[in-house]
């Protein structure tokens, strides 16, 4: 996949007051091996963190002046900036990502103002709105629009107050964007990790071949030690594939959907995150209380342990 994976999860989510920074290292090195090629940071948890793992891009968005200290400590391939950021004159000498509301704001006007405030070099765009629904072929020219009015790469981040960000993600891939931002775990805002990678390999046949299930799974089981609510969306996506497997239907004909993984598929990835478990049991350093509870987990497969909700009820389908 040409689209480079990015990931804001650590920008977005309450992180727990004792999250320790192995465990946050942990979690950035499990996204990296998974496939996720950029990880977007805040004070937050760069305040937790010794030391960055290697591998994998890191962008910054510093919110205040004050924590560009930080820059002086880490090494960072991006600062993340808005245009009020820059309603104060700023400086530095890391690339730039400058994240704008709409396209219509990339005008001369825009780049002038930029350059006046700006001592520094814009080397990326990020477009962070909701979209209206726009066809496969409607989003490819959109894209060929952009690059047609930016003289940088551009990192798409589409959010969900049209409840339409999965299909989004999906379209922008498609069409080739440069870098998705999308979040690990269920986010009422943002298009969600792991479901645009499972309704790559569901739907579309078409997992890259860089994007690593069972890291992913390693990075579900850090991510609840680390955010400070009850955040289990993988398990989440695997059981409404489980749903869909069984009821999934075409929305305009009503007739049952073909589908590309069976039953039998559905139970491999399962013993997928098992596995995944298992092998994280044996070679990570982890607290003898947690130890336990995993280790129940994998014994049982307890999805309570993960998700209360799924005893509950079911969330929707992917697409349909």
């Amino acid at each position: 996949m040409k689209t480079a994976l990015s990931d804001n999860s650590l920008c977005i989510y309450p992180i727990r007051d004792n999250a320790t920074p192995e465990y946050i290292y942990r979690y950035i090195s499990a996204l990296r091996d998974a496939g996720v090629r950029y990880i977007e940071l805040d004070f937050r948890s760069i305040m937790k963190l010794g030391s960055l793992p290697e591998g994998v891009k890191y962008i910054f968005r510093p919110l205040d002046p004050v924590f560009m200290r930080f820059t002086e400590v880490f090494k960072f391939d991006y600062i993340l900036l808005t245009l009020e950021d820059l309603n104060k004159k700023f400086s530095t000498d890391i690339p730039v990502m400058l994240m704008i509301p709409t396209e219509a704001a990339i005008r001369r006007s825009t780049f002038e103002f930029v350059s006046r405030q700006l001592e520094g070099e814009v080397s990326a765009f990020k477009i962070r709105k909701s979209f209206d629904f726009m066809s496969r072929s409607e989003v490819a020219r959109y894209v060929g629009f952009l690059r047609n009015i930016t003289p940088a790469p551009i990192d798409i981040c589409p959010m969900n107050g049209r409840k339409n960000s999965l299909d989004m993600a999906v379209k922008f891939a498609q069409a080739g964007i440069e870098s998705l931002t999308l979040s690990m775990g269920v986010s009422e805002r943002y298009c969600q990790l792991e479901e645009f990678l499972f309704a790559l390999l569901t739907i579309y046949d078409s997992l890259p071949s860089e994007i690593r299930l069972s890291s992913l799974c390693k990075a579900a089981v850090f991510q609840k030690y680390i955010f400070r609510w009850k955040n289990e969306g993988l398990i989440d996506v695997m059981n409404r594939l489980d749903y869909d497997i069984h009821f999934l239907r075409n929305a305009d004909t009503g007739r049952r959907v073909p589908l590309r993984v069976s039953l039998k598929e559905n139970a491999y990835l399962k013993k997928t995150f098992v596995s995944a478990l298992e092998k994280m049991a044996d070679e990570e350093e982890i607290p003898e209380d947690i130890f336990e509870e995993i280790s129940d987990a994998i014994k049982h497969f307890d999805v309570s342990l993960f998700d209360e909700r799924l005893l509950k009820g079911r969330r929707g389908a992917f697409l349909n």
